[in-house]
């Protein structure tokens, strides 16, 4: 492994550049609204919602939401999230562990 991340890097800057790939998670999401975000993740009650959108309540009500995707995540790539807006507070899971998430607004 190391060997072909020298050689790698001993390429001209032109041949280094990976192709960059773009998916839309927009569409049909699932959300269940919550009380408390820090309980186990709810494993009966999701409604599908569409996304981008909103989700109907008032006064900050929690909710998870989830969506399923497949992406490459072969060696030497980098997937990377990311949520055009996201009311106050967010945690996002991949497969079950936390990998990030915002405090404080978009």
């Amino acid at each position: 492994m190391t060997a072909l991340l020298l050689s790698l890097l001993a390429l001209p800057l032109a041949a280094q550049t990976i192709e960059r790939q773009e998916t839309s998670l927009n569409g049909t999401w699932e959300y269940v609204k919550v009380t408390d975000l820090d309980a186990p993740v709810p494993t009966e009650g999701w409604q599908a919602k569409e996304v981008p959108g909103q989700l109907p309540g008032y006064n900050y009500e929690r909710a998870w939401s989830r969506r399923t995707f497949a992406c490459d995540a072969s060696a030497g790539r980098r997937v990377k999230l990311h949520f055009g807006g996201v009311n106050w507070n967010s945690r996002v899971l991949v497969n079950g562990k936390p990998v990030g998430g915002n405090f404080g607004g978009v």
